[in-house]
């Protein structure tokens, strides 16, 4: 369990107003409780109680999941309406709300920070790299082989708790890398960690942390879930682009990017889906990988 002065610096919780849809009668559903969840678009992770209508008034089709594993593409001027709570909800349907939510508000609150960034004339990239080039940001399944970084000259590391206290790592190093063998017995599972390199009066820094093990079979389990209601989907040919909005948006709510990322860009290969649209979930993703960290505090 994160400590709440984690959660203040790593979860990005701001939610703004609505874009493009409009709720109309229902009261707000908790995620535990939510007959659906919108998948795409501004809206993205907002829990829908059972019964409440959806309206989907942008210019583009809008990805609607519902808690029985389905899939629904509502249309631009028409609405829906989610299952009643007699319906059997997917294994972990919950946890899969709560995530996506995650998701969705940590992208609202990051929109808003990089719009201020590019009126100060700041450089805005959509790729995960920078100076620091592993690990960016996320979550690891286990410990990196190495933290890499551009250039040659000699800097200050640092690998030091975020939740504060003394460095678990501080030594100057003269590569572009820092192995697993010099720091894996001193990190914690489960322990968010930020690291840096100082290059003269230039600091670079970003987080990680490692998955604890037993969170991992849950994670496992919920990702056969979706995989299990998307093979029984009849619609799933036609709602393949929802199905993989849900899926990099629930991995990327569990800060797990690169794996969002790997989702993500296995899908070019595939047929039927926007290039565009699948670019422009990709710029979201790998955007709250990079600039997590700036948030810090916020």
């Amino acid at each position: 369990m994160l400590s709440e002065k984690i959660l203040s610096i790593l979860t990005l919780c701001v939610w703004v107003a609505l874009s493009g849809c409009a709720l109309l009668p229902g009261k707000k559903a908790d995620p535990a409780k939510a007959g659906a969840l919108v998948v795409t678009g501004k809206d993205t992770g907002r829990p829908l109680a059972p019964g409440a209508i959806f309206r989907n008034n942008s210019d583009d089709i809008q990805y609607v999941f519902d808690c029985a594993g389905r899939m629904k593409a509502v249309l631009p001027d028409s609405q829906y309406r989610p299952p009643g709570v007699s319906e059997k909800s997917i294994p972990g349907f919950a946890g899969i709300a709560g995530s996506l939510g995650d998701y969705g508000l940590r992208k609202k609150r990051l929109e808003k920070l990089l719009v201020r960034m590019s009126g100060r004339g700041e450089e805005v990239a959509d790729t995960v790299e920078f100076f620091l080039v592993y690990p960016v940001g996320a979550r690891l399944v286990e410990a990196p082989e190495a933290f890499r970084w551009q250039g040659t000259a000699e800097v200050v590391f640092s690998i030091y708790p975020v939740s504060g206290g003394e460095p678990v790592v501080q030594t100057t190093v003269a590569d572009s890398l820092f192995a697993r063998g010099r720091f894996e017995k001193l990190l914690e599972k489960g322990r968010w960690y930020g690291w840096q390199v100082r290059l003269g009066d230039s600091t670079q820094a970003s987080c990680f942390s490692l998955l604890p093990e037993e969170e991992l079979a849950g994670l496992s389990d919920r990702l056969a879930a979706l995989a299990e209601a998307e093979k029984q989907d009849p619609s799933a040919g036609e709602n393949v682009f929802g199905w993989l909005a849900l899926k990099a948006g629930w991995l990327a709510g569990n800060f797990l990017y690169y794996e969002a990322q790997a989702a993500l860009l296995e899908a070019e290969t595939r047929g039927g889906m926007s290039a565009g649209r699948r670019r422009e979930l990709l710029v979201e993703v790998r955007r709250l990988q990079r600039y997590g960290h700036l948030l810090f505090g916020g």
